[in-house]
């Protein structure tokens, strides 16, 4: 709190007016009153209240945004248990392990073969036992087994009473048979380049709709 202060008036000076009226004068000096110091303290208070109020109504706002944006791309992707069960597992593996199709194509040089349902030529390999497969291990790198979950299908030109499934030893499932050979496809290079190879102590040959090895082609032998 500031006081006033009056100075004490000096013995007029007949020859300085002015010096007798400035020294007559009261010395004053600006201050604020008390109700003054408590209103503007309050005012500050206010306006860092309604600062920090602010901030936090963008923190909540920025974090809300950011839950959102999350939940979407969860959603996008795909997060939902049902869809990763799958994950690593191609779709054609799976359906070809549902159901299986033998149908038969017309192949250049060798007439009409045995086909799996997207078209590659099946073989069978002479070594196996009826009913059997010794293509295990190293030669299921190239000669794949046609497996199925269920009962194999017969597609046109396929005689359905000459189709059966089988147990593979080596506990990959079911592997479909015709005429009780078992059927292979081969990942080589071409369409029938597999025919005429040799592994296992026999021989690779495509299989005519009758269940017989086709060993000729239309040029002569392999």
């Amino acid at each position: 709190m500031c006081r006033r202060r009056e100075r004490p008036a000096r013995r007029a000076d007949p020859e300085s007016p002015v010096r007798a009226v400035r020294e007559t004068s009261v010395s004053r000096r600006p201050c604020a009153s008390f109700a003054d110091v408590v209103g503007y303290s309050s005012a500050r208070e206010g306006s860092a209240r309604r600062t920090a109020q602010a901030l936090n109504s963008r923190r909540g706002r920025l974090a809300a945004a950011l839950v959102a944006v999350g939940v979407l791309g969860t959603t996008a992707c795909g997060g939902g248990g049902s869809a990763s069960a799958d994950v690593g597992t191609p779709a054609s593996a799976q359906a070809a392990k549902a159901a299986a199709t033998v149908k038969t194509i017309d192949v250049s040089g060798f007439g009409k073969v045995l086909a799996n349902a997207a078209g590659r030529p099946l073989y069978l390999l002479t070594s196996d036992p009826a009913g059997a497969s010794t293509c295990t291990g190293a030669c299921l790198k190239k000669w794949h087994p046609l497996l199925v979950g269920g009962a194999a299908t017969a597609g046109a030109g396929v005689k359905a009473n000459l189709l059966g499934t089988f147990k593979r030893s080596d506990g990959r499932g079911k592997q479909v048979m015709y005429a009780k050979h078992a059927l292979s496809t081969y990942s080589g290079p071409g369409l029938v380049s597999g025919a005429g190879l040799k592994t296992n102590g026999g021989t690779w040959y495509l299989v005519a709709p009758s269940g017989k090895p086709i060993k000729t082609t239309g040029a002569g032998g392999y």
